[in-house]
């Protein structure tokens, strides 16, 4: 990702005419005026831009080194793994026992009691 990003801003390249952007052109008789420590500092901050970029590069170039050796490892533990034996046929799946339907006599209600005088 970072390398695509240093290619798009063109520091691994030289700009082709096609990508560049038309540039507007003073009035002859008059240069632009340029303070030179805003130049300077400019500079040193680009140096400084680029020299991150570069860290950070590095930084993924090491961290995906770190994956792959990971990544063998895992393969290379898993070469080791004895294969498990065959799982026997799965027993059928029970049937719940069937329900017995309700039975036809339903108890029958009693009076309820009287108090006794």
């Amino acid at each position: 990702m970072i390398a695509s990003s240093i290619e798009w801003l063109g520091w691994t390249k030289s700009p082709s005419l096609e990508n560049t952007a038309p540039q507007t052109v003073a009035p002859k008789g008059t240069a632009p005026s340029l303070d030179p420590a805003q130049v300077q500092q400019m500079a040193q901050n680009l140096a400084e831009l680029r020299e991150m970029v570069q860290q950070l590069t590095a930084g993924q170039d090491q961290t995906r080194r770190e994956i792959d050796k990971l990544e063998s490892a895992i393969v290379e533990i898993l070469m080791k793994m004895p294969e498990a034996p065959p799982q026997p046929p799965a027993a059928p799946a029970r049937k719940p026992a069937p329900v017995p339907p309700p039975s036809s006599r339903a108890p029958t209600a009693q009076p309820p009691l009287r108090p006794s005088q």
